[in-house]
Parts: structure tokens; sequence; C-alpha cells
């Protein structure tokens, strides 16, 4: 699970769908990470958090996100 600053997340993998992972999750709050991780646990999944990052919610956030990545382009990181 790659978690997001806001709560929420940017990546969340798995091997095979499973639609409990969406079911009763507070969507567009700080909690979707939190309720999410939780839910993993009662079903007894693996899990790893990745570093934490901005995710893509909006046409500004994709703006911003393209921003950095030309600034990391650009300071050669």
């Amino acid at each position: 699970i790659g978690p997001a600053l806001d709560g929420g997340y940017y990546l969340l993998a798995m091997k095979k769908l499973h639609p409990d992972l969406f079911e009763k999750i507070s969507w567009s709050t700080n909690k979707v990470l939190e309720q999410t991780v939780a839910v993993c646990n009662r079903l007894n999944f693996k899990t790893l958090l990745l570093p934490e990052l901005s995710d893509i919610d909006d046409e500004d956030d994709l703006k911003r996100a393209n921003e950095q990545s030309q600034l990391l382009k650009f300071s050669g990181v």
C-alpha cells in the first residue's frame, strides 16, 4: 500500500481483486488508509507500506506532480 499525504493511498496492489477492500470505506476522507489497513488486518492479508507520497485526485494535483517531476529531472535526481 502506498500511503498518500492526505490519509488515503496512491497505490493498492494485490494479486487478485478483493472487493471487501473497497466496501465501507469513508472515501474522500483522511481515514481511507486507516480503514483499508484495518480491513487487510481483519482478512489476515500481508501488508507492506511504501513511502508516503502525494496522490493525484484532481487536475491541480496532476499539474503539481508534473512540475515536481520536471524539477527532479532538472536537479539530476
